[in-house]
């Protein structure tokens, strides 16, 4: 395996004005309302972006390019994935609940 830094991008195009994306992605209460309903930000660079993906990933990472209104960059290479393990007690087939 090499050592060289591998990056990633993908570009996605939306109608909306560029103020109102930034907020989209840099203001907690607005990613919480479509990214994640536990999602975080500390929107500065060294700051950090917690999401959970599903009911059991949960993703964090550091933010280490911050220009505001313009660009934002998560260095992924340190996120940190925790899973999640939830039990739930089910009935047996048949069983009275």
């Amino acid at each position: 395996m090499s050592d060289k830094e591998r990056g990633y991008a993908h570009r996605v195009d939306i109608r909306a004005g560029t103020q109102q994306v930034w907020r989209a992605l840099t203001e907690a209460e607005q990613l919480k309302g479509w990214c994640s309903p536990d999602a975080e930000i500390r929107a500065r660079k060294g700051g950090l972006f917690r999401a959970s993906v599903d009911r059991v990933t949960e993703l964090e990472a550091h933010i280490d390019v911050f220009e505001p209104g313009r660009r934002l960059r998560t260095g992924w290479q340190q996120a940190i994935i925790r899973l999640k393990v939830v039990v739930e007690r089910q009935a047996a087939p048949g069983a009275n609940t």
